[in-house]
C-alpha cells in the first residue's frame, strides 16, 4: 500500500481559468499555438484580398463585402474573447474568494479536496484522465479539471514525477 499524499495551496482565478481551458488542448499541444496560427491565416488571407481588390483585380463589389464580412468577424470575435475571459476571470475570482486554503489528499482507493466552502471525496474511477497545464498539473472529471499547482508539491517531487504517480494510480483501477 503507497503512502498517502496530502498537498495544499491557495486557488487562484487563473489557476481555475487555466484549469478549465486546459482539458480542451489535452493532447493536441498547445492549443494556444493553433489559435495563433489560425488567426495569422486568417490576417493574411484578408490583406491579400484588399491589395486585390485595391489593384482592381477580378475581385470587384462582393469581394470588398467578403472580406468586409471576415475583417468585421475577426475583430467582433477578438473583442468578445477578450470580454468573455475577463469576466470568466471575475467570476472564478467570487468564486475562489470563499475558497480559501485547499488540501489535497490522495489514498490508495480514493481522493479528496476540501476547502472552507466545500468537500468533495472521488473514488478513483471518477478521475478520467489527468492532464499537464501551464505550471500545474489537471485531474480531470467529466468536462471539468481539478488544478493542482506545481509549487504545492512536496520538495523533490517533480511535476512530471507527480503526474506519472497519478497516471499509476489511475492504471490500477
Amino acid at each position: 500500500m503507497r503512502e498517502p499524499l496530502e498537498l495544499s495551496y491557495q486557488m487562484t482565478p487563473q489557476l481555475q481559468l487555466q484549469a478549465a481551458y486546459g482539458w480542451t488542448v489535452n493532447g493536441a499541444g498547445d492549443g494556444v499555438t493553433w489559435v495563433r496560427v489560425f488567426w495569422v491565416v486568417l490576417w493574411f488571407v484578408l490583406v491579400f484580398a484588399m491589395l486585390g481588390i485595391l489593384q482592381g483585380g477580378a475581385v470587384r463589389f462582393y469581394g470588398l463585402i467578403a472580406v468586409m464580412a471576415i475583417g468585421g468577424f475577426m475583430v467582433v470575435n477578438g473583442i468578445s474573447c477578450v470580454f468573455m475571459n475577463q469576466r470568466i476571470l471575475q467570476l472564478y475570482g467570487k468564486i475562489v474568494q470563499g475558497t480559501g486554503n485547499v488540501t489535497f489528499r490522495l489514498r490508495e482507493d480514493a481522493l479528496s479536496i476540501s476547502d472552507e466552502a466545500s468537500s468533495t471525496r472521488l473514488e478513483r474511477a471518477a478521475i478520467d484522465d489527468v492532464i499537464a497545464l501551464k505550471g500545474a498539473t489537471g485531474l480531470r472529471r467529466g468536462a471539468g479539471t481539478m488544478p493542482i499547482p506545481d509549487s504545492a508539491l512536496p520538495e523533490g517531487l517533480t511535476p512530471d514525477a507527480f503526474r506519472q504517480m497519478r497516471c499509476d494510480w489511475l492504471a490500477e483501477r
